[in-house]
């Protein structure tokens, strides 16, 4: 009876080992983040996807939190579709202010998808902006190299899977992001002085 007793007890401890295991197992699996993950800047800067499983986190961070005011003009489409055609050097429909797939923080951007093919974005255009300094001292403290002939300050840097032109002019900031073709700098100029040129004001 005793070896019984010790028997069922072994077993019994067995089975909670095993469900305490199994438990630790599966929560680690949900937890799993990517260490460093953070949201990138607007305009595609920001596009990143949630981890399936994943329990709740701390919200994205918005452009509330940092430097970056959106929404600073109705329309955000500064660019015609030719003009966009010839940036990306791929046929492109006329852009339309949408929210671009996987933006985590959810900002409406001017987004030209190609004519054929996949309706992913192949170029996005927003206007920001400046929270605690001015449009040109933003750009010129954000890294890139710098264009002339464009603006009071601009620059092209690369970020992430796109080249990104950044323009200022008075209060206003101008973010054109290529995911598409590779511009030079004459191609990148004429997108930002057609797109300055169409600012209010």
């Amino acid at each position: 009876m005793g070896r019984a007793k010790l028997i069922a007890s072994i077993a019994a401890a067995l089975v909670a080992a095993v469900v305490l295991v199994s438990g630790c197992a599966q929560t680690v699996t949900g937890a799993a983040t990517t260490p460093g993950e953070s949201t990138p800047a607007p305009t595609l800067e920001t596009l990143s996807q949630g981890v399936p499983g994943a329990p709740p986190e701390a919200p994205p961070a918005t452009p509330s939190d940092g430097p970056l005011v959106p929404d600073v003009i109705a329309d955000e489409c500064l660019l015609t579709a030719t003009e966009l055609t010839a940036l990306l050097g791929v046929s492109v429909q006329p852009a339309q202010v949408t929210t671009a797939p996987n933006d985590a923080i959810k900002v409406p951007s001017c987004v030209a998808t190609p004519t054929a093919g996949p309706a992913m974005p192949a170029g996005v255009v927003n206007v920001y902006a400046i929270r605690g300094s001015t449009p040109a001292e933003y750009v010129r403290s954000r890294g890139g190299r710098d264009l002339a002939g464009v603006g009071e300050a601009a620059r092209v840097v690369r970020t992430g899977s796109a080249t990104v032109l950044r323009v200022a002019r008075g209060s206003f900031l101008i973010t054109i992001s290529a995911l598409r073709g590779s511009p030079n700098d004459d191609v990148w100029r004429a997108a930002g002085n057609a797109a300055l040129g169409r600012l209010p004001g």
